[in-house]
């Protein structure tokens, strides 16, 4: 599919070590405090800041219907009006990147629509409303499904509802089932252990045998697990400019945080403690004063993002003229040169960059480049997706969309995970790009994971 926006804004995150914290007291709302799990060894290490506010995936609850994943809501919202067999009924992104509700019962699936309320064109379905159609999959069962024929919106969720309506038990349902904020589309699609579009490698919430770090233990559990234990409805994430939120919503028992703990990691998230309480519409929320410390989010599109390939290799030449080669490693890289704010410019991030960021992404540091903020997936060749073909159509192995992966643009969209160049200077002087100081421009190598 090609790219959506030609030049999307980027982010450069962090690792987010929390080990330092371990057991620690973080913040209270009122009388109920938050504190960090007690970790063990290996735990307490974040990939960046996505995976420790929010995992990147939304919960699951004491109450099965009150998992917060959209299939999870969809399923509930199902079973409450009426319609039949709740379990089968499916929502995903699909390979061509757009998201599909699909009823799945067999002999005879329920035929539903998505109406005209809510927001439904934010997730990509027509605004005036899309019913279903009959679907053959591979193993020839015909489900009901509405494919969206737009693409879903990039960015934070705010307030955005989908209406469905099951045919033959109107009136209906929405989707979230309550006024919220999410980090992004599939961050509410995915869910997790297992739930909804997830149960992959980027969904850490406990599953059996897994380390306590991800989702079971992000900040966004934290913090429901102790204040809304059933029902799961605040949410954490970090919005376009770098700076982290937390919502809910209005009417709630509970209250803002009213103070903070542990003033380092209030800081690092880029609280300093004087944060009102702030509504819009039905949520209520609270926006850092300051940028996060584990990520930067440039005003200005990259430079240059690029793929290196490296390697060392022992050759000799012999005396019959020809030459052996023995390969001793090989490694794949992208280079990214940005640009970013200095005093002259509207927005300064040069303070934010070489005294919060680049210290934390020294040589060997694990980090992370988002090609497009906004679309938390890994990025993807075109090449590496596979399927197989019957009588029915095509179906992917490894689609080259899903909730983990996405190729747009070629993989000049997804998150590239890896770690500093080993060869990475120690130190780093900035340079400004005139004599006004209105730009600074920074060079990364980073050798994928």
């Amino acid at each position: 599919m090609p790219g959506q926006h030609p030049a999307p804004p980027i982010a450069i995150a962090t690792e987010v070590d929390a080990r330092a914290y371990s057991a620690a007291a973080l913040f209270s709302r009122g009388a109920t405090g938050i504190v960090m799990p007690t970790y063990d060894a290996g735990e307490g290490l974040y990939e960046d800041i996505l995976s420790f506010l929010n995992g990147r995936g939304s919960q699951w609850a004491t109450l099965a219907t009150d998992a917060r994943d959209l299939q999870s809501e969809m399923r509930a919202g199902w079973a409450d009006s009426g319609a039949p067999t709740s379990t089968d009924l499916y929502c995903f992104i699909d390979f061509d990147d757009k998201i599909v509700i699909e009823h799945r019962t067999q002999p005879t699936a329920t035929a539903f629509t998505v109406v005209n309320e809510g927001s439904p064109e934010f997730f990509g379905f027509a605004s005036a409303g899309q019913s279903s159609g009959a679907y053959t999959a591979s193993n020839g069962d015909v489900y009901q499904r509405i494919k969206a024929p737009d693409n879903w919106t990039r960015g934070v969720v705010q307030s955005k509802l989908i209406k469905i309506n099951p045919d033959g038990v109107p009136p209906g349902f929405f989707v979230p089932s309550y006024w919220c904020w999410a980090q992004d589309v599939v961050t509410l699609l995915r869910g997790s252990g297992g739930l909804g579009d997830g149960n992959d490698v980027d969904d850490m919430h406990g599953r059996a045998g897994s380390a306590k770090v991800g989702l079971f233990d992000s900040l966004e559990t934290m913090d429901n697990a102790a204040t809304d234990v059933t029902q799961r409805r605040i949410r954490w994430g970090v919005n376009a400019a770098g700076r982290v939120w937390v919502a809910w919503p209005t009417g709630a028992a509970w209250s803002r945080i009213s103070s903070w703990s542990s003033i380092p990691i209030m800081q690092a998230l880029g609280f300093d403690g004087t944060e009102a309480q702030l509504t819009l519409g039905s949520v209520a929320y609270q926006l850092a004063t300051n940028p996060c410390r584990y990520l930067l989010c440039p005003t200005r599109p990259a430079q240059l993002i690029a793929p290196m390939h490296g390697g060392k290799t022992n050759a000799v030449r012999l005396q019959n003229k020809e030459v052996h080669a023995n390969t001793v490693l090989s490694w794949d890289a992208w280079r990214l040169v940005f640009r970013g704010g200095g005093p002259a410019s509207p927005t300064d991030e040069h303070v934010h960059w070489v005294r919060h960021v680049l210290p934390k992404i020294r040589a060997g540091s694990r980090m992370t480049i988002y090609q497009q903020w906004g679309d938390p997936r890994r990025a993807l060749r075109p090449d590496a997706a596979h399927g197989t073909t019957n009588a029915n159509g095509t179906y992917w192995t490894q689609p080259a969309y899903d909730s983990l992966y996405t190729s747009e643009s070629a993989g000049y969209r997804g998150r590239i995970r890896g770690y500093r160049a080993p060869d990475a200077p120690d130190s780093f002087s900035l340079e400004w790009l005139g004599e006004t100081r209105k730009l600074f421009e920074a060079d990364l190598v980073v050798t994928e994971a």
